[in-house]
């Protein structure tokens, strides 16, 4: 019988990626949200995550929900109400911007959480949502904390934004003074893991960093990413010539590291990520 898996949202950048990788994996996939666009190869339920009367009468039940799009705890708790009673396995995709503070060896998931103060409501909202789930849960379920995501489909103006630039001729300021540490994920990666923990149901609840090994600098992810539209590019420092700005006006990123410490993961699964950031984002452009 097919693995029957509700996706909490799934018509997005995420989605764009798990859908398909779950069909061939031979899922039966259905996706939960407003439904402003079709999502090929899925059923599709129509409603307001918000809406706990509407969400409480779907009468499907799912062996298996991903939760891709509940950004705070009043979302969660509805969702977890709704269907987390008959479900085997819940999959949370939350984020690093959850910890109060990220050094440059990266977080750890015994870290403190509730968001540092420069990602604002979101991350203290992510944070809310690990603590209702955790609160909540009667089964198990793993919450996943990656820091940024890249691949086909992106919605967020990021490699886009640099290579708009170097194709125009245009500098590209930096923030702060460029050192910020980031460090990334392919969606696709992220598909696997999904599917992954789903075909290996974990015994007790986990909770797991994931990102590629690979760490680099806001300049040097820049400086990059210009090369590899085969373009030199001036980069300027936001402490120079912008100080009294704010980074995430003029640059896809905040100037605060986001990296974390997958090590976890990787001592207690198989799992690998299989895309390598330098030869992976030439397929972006």
């Amino acid at each position: 019988m097919k693995t029957k898996v509700l996706i909490m949202g799934g018509s997005g950048f995420v989605g764009s990626a798990l859908v398909p990788a779950l069909l061939d994996s031979g899922c039966n996939v259905t996706t939960l949200n407003r439904g402003s666009r079709l999502v090929r190869g899925a059923e599709q339920i129509t409603t307001d995550g918000y809406d706990a009367a509407a969400m409480k009468a779907v009468t499907a039940r799912f062996d298996v929900v991903i939760d891709t799009s509940c950004y705070d705890g009043a979302a969660t708790r509805i969702a977890y109400e709704a269907f987390g009673g008959a479900s085997t396995l819940w999959l949370h995709l939350s984020s690093a911007a959850v910890y109060r503070a990220i050094g440059n060896t990266g977080a750890l998931e015994s870290d403190a959480l509730g968001g540092a103060d420069v990602w604002a409501e979101y991350g203290r909202a992510k944070h809310a949502a690990e603590t209702v789930l955790i609160d909540a849960a009667k089964g198990p379920f793993v919450i996943l904390r990656p820091p940024y995501l890249y691949g086909p489909q992106n919605d967020s103006d990021r490699e886009t934004f640099i290579w708009s630039r170097a194709l125009s001729g245009r500098p590209v300021i930096v923030p702060g003074t460029g050192s910020a540490l980031i460090q990334f994920l392919h969606v696709e990666d992220l598909a696997a893991l999904f599917i992954y923990l789903l075909k290996s149901v974990p015994d007790s609840s986990q909770i797991y960093n994931v990102a590629a090994p690979e760490i680099m600098t806001s300049y040097e992810w820049a400086r990059r990413l210009a090369a590899i539209a085969g373009r030199d590019i001036e980069l300027l420092r936001g402490a120079e010539v912008a100080p009294k700005e704010r980074p995430r006006d003029y640059f896809p990123f905040r100037d605060t590291n986001c990296i974390v410490n997958p090590q976890k993961l990787f001592a207690t699964t198989d799992w690998r990520p299989q895309f390598d950031w330098q030869k992976r984002i030439r397929c972006n452009l």
